[in-house]
């Protein structure tokens, strides 16, 4: 985990049904990152009654170089957030930014698999933007 950083961020998951109505308790939630060519589960927790996990940590640069226009070390870590809960389609949010002592709040809709279909295990991928720090101002 030192390639991904000696320092700690947070992933918080918000996990509700597709029109918000309502939480959805008892969804996994897995943490995962790329690390010398092999994808590790770095965290994971499970939903409470109100559909969130607790602030899952995760190994992030130090916030230091996120203090320069053009830092020389990427100031944060990128990881996938995979959901999975029964009666759903999967869900994972690709290439979240975490840094330094922040806490990355995601929040994901699930769909549900329909009543006549058997289960599936078909995944609805979403893509995260990286942060631009291209030094210019704006």
């Amino acid at each position: 985990e030192e390639s991904l950083g000696d320092c700690i961020g947070y992933i918080l998951a918000n996990v509700r049904t597709a029109d918000e109505s309502a939480p959805v308790s008892g969804a996994t939630v897995a943490v995962t990152a790329v690390v010398d060519g092999q994808r590790l589960i770095v965290a994971s927790g499970i939903t409470d009654e109100n559909g969130t996990t607790r602030k899952l940590e995760v190994p992030v640069p130090d916030a230091v170089h996120s203090q320069s226009p053009s830092p020389s070390i990427r100031p944060y870590s990128l990881y996938d957030v995979t959901v999975t809960a029964e009666g759903f389609f999967n869900a994972r949010s690709v290439d979240v930014p975490v840094f330094s002592g922040i806490t990355s709040v995601q929040n994901f809709s699930m769909i549900p698999v329909p009543l006549m279909t058997p289960s599936s295990s078909e995944t609805l991928t979403y893509y995260n933007k990286e942060p631009n720090f291209s030094g210019g101002e704006g």
